[in-house]
């Protein structure tokens, strides 16, 4: 995949840019149908009360836990999977790479310290103008679908995480949507790359309120055939026994139904009732004829025993 170039000017990258949210202001929660691969999206500080995040890049730190400065920054969401054993809708975890403006760093700062920071990647501002300098002319840069961010960021490339949704906030802390800050396609590929994982579906943005349910209730049913098979342990459904012929009719209880269950696309089977095999014999004993072949066999001898009565002559009554 061909990589993402902007220039830059170095002039203006280190000029003043709109300050990120107060740390005490309440970024607004994610809403899940909004979220999508290649956004970026808010990070609270550092919940004590919440389980700490850890690394998932099994070869690279052995799930180190994100540390302080982490959190209260941006992240964004690589990839986008239904919590394991949930069948919740927007019950989602996303896996997510920090972004980071390096304390403020300009970006020609950033070029002069590239050797400590090899494990990152630049955003491109479109409100700069080129760099001269030829080191930022093979500057590599990802770039957003839209918009820009409000400070000059960068992608650590090191470590992944996976984070719940619901712990997650808008970028901005005004009314946002998760969407509209995003990377481009390209970017999102070349980010995959870098970080040697397997892209995502990228859905085009402006069906995103369109595909909303859609998405969610796939994702949801997803995570079903271990929870189908953990709740059939729990109830099992067994074939009630056909009711007697002589007997009392019976009710047959209904299937017990798991609060808030998302029906899978492939439902339990039907329950089958057993059918008494149809006869086709010819026996007086056998089958579903017989109470025919005896009444006809009755209306036989109750005839002969008439016609013989009346030829019998009237004086050997």
């Amino acid at each position: 995949m061909p990589p993402v170039f902007q220039p830059f000017d170095e002039a203006t990258a280190s000029r003043g840019q709109l300050q990120p949210p107060p740390v005490h202001a309440d970024n607004p929660p994610l809403i899940p149908g909004d979220v999508c691969v290649g956004c970026i999206v808010w990070l609270p500080p550092k919940d004590v009360n919440r389980p700490s995040i850890r690394c998932v890049n099994e070869s690279c730190c052995g799930k180190r836990e994100l540390d302080d400065g982490g959190h209260n920054h941006p992240v964004v969401v690589l990839k986008i999977r239904q919590k394991k054993g949930s069948i919740v809708i927007g019950d989602l975890i996303c896996t997510v790479a920090s972004v980071t403006t390096f304390s403020g760093t300009s970006l020609s700062k950033y070029l002069s310290r590239r050797r400590r920071r090899q494990a990152s990647i630049p955003i491109f501002d479109p409100e700069a103008t080129a760099l001269t300098s030829p080191r930022a002319a093979s500057l590599v840069q990802l770039k957003m679908e839209d918009g820009r961010l409000k400070k000059q960021s960068y992608i650590r490339l090191q470590h992944t995480y996976r984070i719940p949704v619901s712990m997650l906030g808008q970028y901005a802390y005004r009314n946002s949507r998760a969407y509209k800050r995003r990377l481009s396609y390209e970017s999102y590929c070349a980010l995959m790359e870098l970080l040697s994982l397997p892209p995502e579906k990228y859905e085009v943005t402006a069906s995103l309120y369109e595909t909303e349910n859609q998405r969610l209730l796939d994702l949801a049913r997803s995570s079903l055939p271990s929870v189908v098979q953990a709740h059939r342990a729990a109830h099992p459904v067994t074939n009630p026994t056909h009711p007697s012929h002589y007997g009392g009719g019976g009710t047959i209880p209904a299937r017990p139904q798991a609060a808030g269950y998302i029906p899978p696309a492939h439902t339990y089977p039907q329950i089958r009732y057993h059918r008494e095999p149809e006869s086709h014999g010819d026996g007086i004993g056998g089958g579903g004829g017989s109470f025919v072949w005896k009444c006809v066999a009755g209306v036989v001898i109750v005839g002969l025993a008439w016609w013989n009565f009346w030829r019998t002559p009237s004086t050997q009554r």
